[in-house]
């Protein structure tokens, strides 16, 4: 069976301008460790790639951003995968306001001459984004890693480290299995969050998370990424209905600590059509 080109964008400017470059395709064997991915499942025994680099004069290895989320700021594009030892969805080819990742280990001189050419548009482009900073910084997993880490509680070797992601409630309810845990995850996606565990270590306090079902934004019914969900809290303190929990989620999934009706009012009108909903963020609604 084949696959078809996995995690590339040919349409991209960087293939296209201003030199078009036609792509030369392999048939490349889908790495195992791939079916661990919830998208594995749905690969080939072969995927489609582009060659970037010939046989290499020595060892070395490239880097890959993790794909989860990795689109859900506005300035990050997604423009290609690459063979990797994470999995199936990491960014190879990507860009995050004014930085590029070119994940690729070969330097010119091994590198194809179609990749040669790429490297030459990707520096062009760049040129469009000259002191574009970036919009937010990458503190916590996207919700799509929680379904990975469901695999894990049927995983000897890893179910430690995956029961530690998820909270008490999410465990109690699967009993220790991660195919249960997939389908509590995929009822309740749209209300999963990272939550805080607070760990001490010595004389300092750090964080570190799980991911959780916000029983607050489902009560309300409303997905904590939508916008509708702020405007529903708002209203709710204006009218002094659920005030506690509409105050609640509006200082959980906003960078603001505002108390008052009128002030998340005067806040909300002037911003909602600059903001975006960033899980990697932070689990909060940023402006642009």
């Amino acid at each position: 069976m084949k696959g078809e080109a996995h995690g590339l964008d040919a349409s991209h400017a960087i293939f296209n301008k201003p030199f078009k470059v036609e792509l030369t395709w392999i048939d490349l064997k889908t790495p195992k460790h791939y079916s661990r991915y919830p998208e594995g499942a749905e690969m080939g025994e072969t995927i489609k790639a582009w060659r970037v680099h010939r046989e290499l004069r020595r060892k070395d290895y490239g880097l890959v951003s993790g794909g989860y989320g990795f689109e859900d700021t506005p300035d990050c594009e997604f423009i290609s995968g690459g063979n990797n030892s994470k999995g199936p969805n990491s960014v190879a080819l990507g860009r995050q306001g004014n930085f590029f990742l070119w994940g690729f280990c070969a330097p010119p001189m091994d590198m194809t001459e179609e990749a040669r050419t790429v490297f030459l548009n990707t520096l062009v482009y760049m040129r469009g984004f000259d002191g574009k900073r970036a919009f937010a910084r990458r503190t916590a997993p996207s919700r799509r890693w929680a379904f990975v880490y469901a695999g894990y509680l049927d995983d000897e070797r890893l179910q430690k480290y995956g029961t530690r992601q998820f909270s008490k409630a999410l465990l109690d309810e699967a009993k220790g299995s991660g195919a249960t845990m997939k389908e509590l995850l995929a009822a309740n996606e749209a209300y999963l969050f990272r939550a805080a565990r607070h760990v001490s270590n010595g004389p300092s306090t750090f964080s570190s998370g799980y991911f959780a079902v916000d029983a607050d934004a489902k009560a309300l019914g409303i997905a904590n990424r939508d916008p509708a969900i702020l405007e529903r809290c708002v209203t709710e303190l204006e009218q002094g209905e659920k005030s506690e929990r509409a105050l609640i989620l509006l200082q959980r999934y906003t960078d603001q600590e505002l108390l008052y009706a009128r002030d998340w009012r005067v806040w909300l009108d002037a911003n909602k059509d600059h903001l975006y909903f960033t899980d990697t963020g932070g689990y909060k609604f940023k402006l642009r």
